[in-house]
């Protein structure tokens, strides 16, 4: 109460004249410092309404290009709201579009054929606007990154050439993605497959199971073979919807190669509810100055003007693909999403105590 810190006060008090006057100001000094050092880390603290500006890695080619490699990449997770995640960050004064984002480069990256050289030709500036803008920074959208790929080495692919890159993570409740992740993994089949399919084969009950199978049964391989069961969480070859959810052994293999402090957890609903808020946090982790964005309709032109060129195609291209919200209003079946909580539960409860993070839940 009011009482004890008046107290504790006058005690720090009458204890500093008790120093000589040299050891007082050293102890005043320090503990400015201390404070000073404890605002500025806070998460949006309140320094940032200074506008620092970030420090790219950027170079400059024989050819006079400047080039500035990712200073993030949103790793997923796929259909969550990594999209629209993806273009309020680019709506950020000093933020750069790639010509278009590479959402496979890594997939395909190994030790003796790594071609960065490529890579590094999408995020070259265009003339004129890092004089405009001051420093700017860019960053890669890479949803189906979160799942690594088969062999588990795309995040040391990635930490071998962008070792200081950060990471944003979107996560949001593996059983309403479900839906999401169904239609976009199977519309591409010759007969298109939906909720409500009359056809036993095709309906989304049935999948979940043999999804479930196959999980079963790449469980009782790792036990045989004395090889991680995390590893059937992972990309590997064949599309699955529940390992698809399981985003604490999917984290635990970037863990392994990036230090925790690069990552940033959201929470896609709060995203999609509440974009500032969440903004806010993003934009403080990648050392940017406050920037308040409006929830538009992100297929519209950039606000600034002088990005507006450069960015349409690139947002025209990601913008014309379906919708991450092509569901919203459908429902699960009930006997599927009865399960789907069930499965998940336990799966929710593990990433919560690896990350301290929780996204919202229907269940």
């Amino acid at each position: 109460n009011s009482t004890n810190i008046v107290t504790t006060t006058n005690r720090i008090i009458m204890t500093l004249k008790t120093f000589d006057l040299r050891t007082r100001l050293g102890l005043l000094l320090l503990i400015l410092l201390a404070t000073l050092a404890y605002l500025y880390f806070l998460p949006g603290n309140i320094f940032s309404f200074i506008g620092k500006t970030p420090t790219p890695q950027c170079t400059t080619t024989s050819a006079g290009q400047t080039i500035c490699l990712p200073s993030f990449l949103i790793i997923g997770a796929e259909k969550c709201g990594t999209t629209a995640l993806f273009n309020y960050i680019m709506r950020h004064p000093y933020v750069f579009p790639p010509s278009t984002t590479q959402s496979t480069f890594f997939f395909t990256c190994s030790d003796d054929n790594c071609p960065i050289q490529k890579y590094q030709e999408h995020f070259v500036v265009p003339g004129g606007l890092l004089q405009n803008d001051g420093n700017l920074i860019s960053g890669d959208l890479a949803p189906q990154y979160l799942a690594n790929r088969p062999d588990g080495q795309l995040p040391k692919e990635i930490k071998a050439h962008l070792p200081n890159v950060k990471l944003l993570v979107v996560l949001c409740d593996p059983v309403d993605r479900t839906l999401d992740l169904f239609q976009e993994h199977f519309k591409r089949a010759t007969i298109h497959y939906n909720v409500t399919d009359t056809r036993p084969q095709l309906s989304l009950p049935t999948i979940v199971a043999q999804h479930e199978g196959d999980l079963l049964q790449c469980y009782e391989r790792a036990e045989a073979l004395n090889t991680p069961v995390e590893n059937c969480h992972s990309n590997s070859g064949s599309f699955n919807l529940l390992s698809a959810g399981i985003y604490v052994d999917q984290l635990k293999s970037w863990f392994k190669h990036f230090p925790r402090n690069q990552f940033l957890f959201v929470d896609g609903s709060e995203l999609d509810e509440d974009p500032n808020g969440v903004l806010g946090d993003v934009f403080s982790f990648l050392e940017l100055a406050k920037f308040k964005v409006e929830k538009v309709n992100l297929r519209l032109p950039f606000p600034d003007v002088s990005k507006k060129d450069l960015i349409l195609k690139r947002n025209e291209e990601i913008t014309s693909k379906r919708s991450n919200k092509g569901w919203k209003g459908r429902t699960l079946p009930k006997s599927v999403r009865q399960f789907l909580c069930e499965f998940f539960e336990p799966q929710n409860t593990r990433l919560f105590e690896l990350i301290g993070f929780r996204f919202t839940s229907s269940c």
